[in-house]
């Protein structure tokens, strides 16, 4: 790949005038006299165009050496978290160095970082897009990830996002023994040589079995943006003995807020009190990370709240709770599937948003037999109680 044009006054005059165009349709029109490679330029547009969302702070500065390579990229409020698990380390090793962007924050918070990426395109733009950002602590490798964990040797800690792509574009792989580079091999070479690493995860990894498979786990994050989980962390840390369970961190970035709980893990966690909701109380639903984290005792205990059947994470309390990991709702009415209380619900609600869990029919099935619209002001939620009986509750924010 060939850099020389990116600081041409053609070039980015270029990016410039069609910075808002349709990439696709720049693609169709035809250009003259051109000093760059045109292709090239069009793949800068889409991919800064991509990144005004999520890289608000770094997207328009950036080099994209491949098309993907905003879709492969962290998002900065995530980015931002890699990098503060890193702080205080002397030397790191990103060995999945990508666009960069963990690689970026990551040198943020440690003294030095060295990246790699096997793809020599896309070490050289990281090089290039670290000096555009004034970065002097990185140093970005075209080297194979297993090989550079051969000798890490004056390195504290490592990061690897194994790519989750198969061989073809549609194909997502899950499982770490099928991600490359194959975490088990990084781990077993680097265990004499750092202190930990992180490793970052699709939100399908097994989190028990990751735990059972890497028993030095001493730390989870599992990370969601606007209720989307989108990744799972791992501290695999090889100074501790392995003996107590981990810590569960789940966070969920809000437009407007961070929300987080955190517990100590637990594969067979004790059945939680249960309750039937009621008018007037308040009915609490946890955000995405808090679902994947299974840990329903824990978070029932810590804000005084009960699971209204063992089938379906939702929770009912008095009032509402200071930082709750979720939606809280209050509980306007409790009908049933009756045809008296559907006539009164279909009259006293003619939309609603509708959700169902735990429940024999689908939103779409329901909605039908309601027969109201879609939105308004109250959302109802179908769900079945600990004693079998179906309800619905409609529900304000």
């Amino acid at each position: 790949m060939n850099l020389d044009c990116i600081d041409s006054k053609e070039f980015n005059a270029f990016l410039e005038q069609y910075g808002s165009s349709d990439p696709i349709k720049l693609r169709l029109k035809k250009f003259s006299g051109l000093t760059f490679d045109l292709d090239f330029a069009i793949t800068q547009i889409s991919c800064r165009q991509k990144a005004r969302r999520k890289l608000p702070e770094l997207g328009e500065r950036l080099i994209y050496p491949t098309a993907v390579s905003i879709e492969q990229c962290t998002a900065e409020p995530v980015a931002k978290l890699h990098g503060t698990l890193f702080a205080g380390c002397r030397n790191v090793y990103d060995l999945t160095c990508g666009l960069g962007i963990d690689a970026y924050y990551i040198a943020q918070n440690a003294r030095r970082l060295t990246c790699c990426d096997i793809n020599p395109d896309v070490a050289a733009t990281a090089r290039h897009n670290f000096s555009r950002l004034g970065v002097t602590n990185i140093e970005a490798e075209c080297r194979d990830a297993v090989d550079a964990s051969l000798n890490l040797g004056g390195y504290d800690a490592c990061f690897v996002d194994p790519s989750r792509r198969g061989e073809t574009a549609s194909t997502r792989l899950y499982s770490f023994a099928d991600c490359t580079p194959h975490l088990q091999t990084i781990v077993d070479n680097i265990r004499s040589a750092v202190k930990f690493i992180v490793v970052k995860g699709s939100p399908m990894v097994d989190i028990a079995q990751t735990i059972k498979e890497y028993p030095e786990t001493t730390d989870v994050w599992i990370v969601s943006v606007k209720n989307d989980c989108k990744e799972l962390l791992f501290k695999i840390d090889f100074t501790t003995s392995g003996t107590e369970p981990p810590m569960i961190h789940t966070i969920n970035y809000e437009s407007d807020r961070i929300e987080t709980f955190a517990t100590r893990y637990s594969a067979n966690p004790e059945t939680p009190t249960y309750a039937h909701p009621q008018e007037g109380k308040h009915l609490l639903v946890p955000n995405a990370s808090v679902m994947k984290s299974r840990q329903f005792s824990q978070l029932a205990e810590a804000y005084g709240i009960a699971k209204i059947s063992p089938d379906t994470a939702l929770f009912v309390g008095d009032a509402a709770v200071v930082d709750f990991p979720g939606k809280q709702y209050v509980v306007e009415r409790i009908l049933t599937m009756s045809k008296p209380d559907l006539k009164q619900l279909r009259t006293l609600y003619p939309a609603a948003d509708i959700t169902c869990r735990h429940f024999p029919l689908t939103p779409a099935e329901l909605r039908k037999r309601l027969k109201i619209n879609e939105g308004g002001n109250v959302h109802i939620y179908a769900t079945t109680c600990y004693d079998n009986r179906h309800v619905l509750l409609v529900c304000r924010r």
